[in-house]
């Protein structure tokens, strides 16, 4: 891989993934919120907390991987910040 090609990959990510991920962490979260609301068997109240916590765990799990990676390239991500 060419080093611009791993700058186009971290201006992806920067500019176009993670703010792609928090709209769908806003998104599901707020859907979820909003059938958890609107249930009325306390069992669909149950499954729905459960999801949201599943699907919280695993964005915290991307989260932590990206913040990984941009530790671990600090220098090009201050370059493609610049």
């Amino acid at each position: 891989m060419h080093h611009s090609d791993a700058n186009l990959t971290l201006h992806e990510l920067i500019y176009a993934v993670i703010p792609n991920l928090n709209r769908a962490e806003k998104l599901v979260l707020n859907t979820l919120e909003s059938l958890i609301e609107a249930a009325e068997n306390p069992l669909d109240v149950v499954k729905r907390n459960e999801q949201r916590h599943a699907f919280s765990l695993e964005v915290h799990r991307v989260r932590i991987n990206i913040e990984h990676l941009l530790e671990r390239y600090r220098a090009d991500v201050d370059r493609v910040l610049r």
